[in-house]
């Protein structure tokens, strides 16, 4: 596991501008010292996940990812990220407003560490936060 005391590289895939801020301030309250990238479609994340492996930049330490995306699924990215021998390796959360239960079961299928229901309140999501830290990295 990585060491939470120096600043880690999330890449945050979400199109809820709201969800990105509580996942963000939830993370503060917890201490990760965190550098969020955010994007907000699949799309984008796969442009971004092959240019970093193409440019042989740093990785992301951590990718969360929501299943509901526009241009390209989470599902999509999620089966890219964990095909990619440079990127198999990376914890990925799905962070999803989805309670289904073939969801849940099909990204576990793919390779997805966890899958997490995004919670309504900070109170909640200062929780799952605490929660993803100890699972990742403590």
């Amino acid at each position: 596991m990585r060491d939470f005391k120096k600043e880690i590289n999330i890449l945050l895939v979400e199109d809820n501008q709201d969800d990105v801020l509580l996942t963000q301030l939830a993370a503060g309250e917890c201490n990760i010292n965190g550098n969020f990238l955010v994007v907000n479609n699949g799309k984008t994340a796969l442009q971004l996940l092959d240019s970093l492996v193409d440019e042989m930049k740093k990785l992301p330490d951590l990718i969360m990812l929501d299943i509901n995306l526009p241009k390209v699924t989470g599902i999509e990215v999620l089966k890219y990220i964990k095909s990619c021998e440079y990127t198999s390796s990376i914890p990925t959360i799905i962070f999803t407003s989805s309670d289904s239960m073939s969801d849940m079961k099909y990204c576990y299928e793919l390779g997805a560490d966890l899958f997490i229901r995004k919670p309504n309140s900070i109170g909640d999501f200062k929780e799952i936060m605490q929660y993803i830290k100890n699972y990742c990295f403590v």
